[in-house]
């Protein structure tokens, strides 16, 4: 028999199907059965679907900024959400390897992240320090954004081929 759980009930995303004693076994874990250890690392070599599903710190990531960022608006969270895909989808169309893929993770956190506090600068309406606060926010999510692209770029740059100046002259002859 299975049970289905959701181990972070802060995440909105879909639960696991776990066998019972799986999910006794996490459950048990999470509230601090550390004797438990050596069995749940067995358990994660038998079904490392849960560690990939579990362990995922860039969803947990995006969870949080979701839940910043729209807070208990299931709406808001999904549509805000597909935008975050589909942009990783459009970057990651292109790319060819392990660092692009990180790379590219890192530039949607960062994107998102700067038009949230773009969002919360232009309604800061309050103090001159929470609005001087809510701008300093935005200019190191912005410098993050920035050099998150730029890694990307420089990655992809180097990891294509280029020709070289022989294979040039041969295409001009």
């Amino acid at each position: 028999m299975s049970q289905e759980m959701t181990p972070n009930p802060s995440q909105n995303t879909a639960p696991m199907s776990y066998p019972a004693e799986l999910a006794d076994l996490l459950v048990r874990v999470n509230n601090g059965d550390a004797t438990l250890l050596p069995a749940l690392r067995k358990a994660f070599d038998q079904h490392p679907e849960v560690v990939a599903k579990l362990g995922n710190i860039v969803e947990h990531a995006e969870n949080a900024l979701l839940q910043l960022a729209a807070g208990t608006n299931p709406l808001g969270k999904e549509v805000i959400r597909q935008n975050m895909l589909d942009l990783k989808a459009r970057l990651k169309a292109t790319a060819n390897s392990e660092l692009e893929y990180l790379l590219i993770d890192r530039i949607a956190i960062s994107w998102f992240s700067v038009n949230f506090y773009e969002v919360d600068s232009a309604s800061r309406s309050g103090s001159p320090a929470a609005t001087a606060a809510a701008q300093k926010r935005l200019d190191r999510a912005h410098a993050r954004f920035l050099t998150a692209t730029k890694s990307l770029a420089i990655v992809q740059k180097l990891l294509r081929h280029s020709p070289s100046t022989h294979d040039l002259l041969r295409a001009v002859s």
